[in-house]
């Protein structure tokens, strides 16, 4: 009879599935205790009908307490820039201007490659006066600078620099950033007008650039579910490949592939080191890998004029010395490879370059645990 009850309590859902399976649950065992009147002494209930449903709540009870900035740093952690800056947006929904999200809210569009506004957010955050520090104002205040500097239609960064040098003396970021961007053209806005298809996602790229060229496609990659030993299952990669060219000289040349369809039920991949483009002259070796088995790499270094570029099987040699972004990501279910070559007078400087390949990848990182077709963009780069 107790099954029987409970069974029409639960159907009639008068309250939330997980808290009506529950509170009949706690019903059943509270109908099959023997009655007191039946014998001399008192029964307690069992241990379980009491830990049990305690046990259940404890995962709710901690997301209830754990506080918002315990939240921003574990998003950090994970570089999902998406949910810091919707974690962000809810902050100061309840508390407009405060500095402190306002400076989340920028590093995380900054890594997001949305430089227009995290320069905004960031500016508005170092022009608040508070209690902070002058090492987390200046933290701040360099960000600004950056995001000001890659932004399209930019403004002069010198006058941030000088505030920053007064701010903090010694520190030797400055520096560096200042005789990067000396001389340096203004960042223009991508057009992102060519959709270059690469497996079933697809990138967009500046048509008046960038050009699609002939490719073959990699080998197949090795994988299968957490629990199968013998990995067997193949996935095969499509390629595509472009170049830049201004008035006849090469200006970035871009490699990518990716699944043609969903990997169904691959979470472990039998794959060679991510990182194997980083060394040497690595500026930026980043990984944000949640386990072994699904590796994720972005790695950011210089290329010397004259020198082969790792990643290239055509033995191709740049005329002059760039950047090689490495960006590699086997999630549950998708995979993604890219490697892009860019002068380094289009993204002047390591510490721009770094910040740029962050927000590159971003982009790129929902790709390795895609449930269906996505699409990326190159963040603006300079002419």
């Amino acid at each position: 009879m107790a099954r029987t009850w409970a069974m029409s309590c639960y159907q009639r859902r008068a309250v939330p599935s997980w808290l009506g399976l529950l509170g009949c649950g706690l019903i059943v065992a509270a109908l099959a205790l023997p009655a007191r009147a039946q014998l001399p002494f008192a029964v307690p209930p069992p241990a379980g009908v009491l830990v049990a449903p305690l046990l259940l709540l404890l995962p709710l009870a901690h997301e209830w307490t754990r506080s918002d900035r315990e939240r921003a740093r574990e998003l950090e952690r994970r570089h999902d820039w998406r949910g810091l800056e919707s974690l962000a947006d809810r902050r100061l929904a309840v508390a407009p201007g405060d500095a402190r999200w306002l400076a989340l809210r920028g590093r995380a569009r900054l890594f997001l490659g949305r430089w227009d506004g995290a320069a905004a957010d960031l500016q508005a955050s170092f022009e608040t006066t508070d209690d902070r520090p002058a090492a987390q104002r200046f933290d701040v205040g360099l960000g600004w600078a950056l995001a000001e500097a890659l932004r399209p239609g930019g403004g002069n960064v010198a006058p941030i620099l000088d505030v920053l040098e007064a701010l903090v003396p010694g520190r030797p970021e400055p520096g560096p950033l200042r005789q990067s961007l000396s001389g340096a053209a203004a960042v223009m806005p991508s057009q992102r007008g060519l959709a270059l298809p690469v497996g079933m996602h697809a990138m967009r790229l500046d048509a008046a650039d960038w050009q699609s060229t002939p490719v073959g496609d990699p080998p197949a990659l090795q994988g299968g579910p957490t629990f199968q030993l013998v990995r067997t299952q193949l996935v095969r990669l499509r390629a595509a490949s472009a170049e830049a060219r201004q008035d006849g000289v090469l200006r970035g040349r871009l490699w990518m592939a990716a699944p043609t369809a969903r990997a169904w039920g691959v979470s472990v991949w039998d794959v060679d080191d991510p990182c194997r483009h980083a060394a040497p002259g690595a500026v930026l070796v980043e990984s944000v890998a949640i386990s072994i088995q699904q590796p994720d790499c972005l790695s950011v270094r210089a290329v010397a004029a004259g020198a082969p570029v790792p990643g290239w099987t055509d033995g191709w040699v740049p005329d002059e010395a760039g950047w090689l972004f490495a960006y590699e990501r086997y999630g549950m279910d998708g995979a993604v490879q890219a490697r892009l070559w860019l002068p380094q007078a289009r993204v002047p400087g390591a510490m721009l370059a770094a910040l740029w390949g962050r927000a590159w990848a971003a982009g790129l990182r929902p790709w390795g645990d895609a449930t269906g077709p996505a699409t990326a963009a190159l963040p603006p780069l300079r002419p």
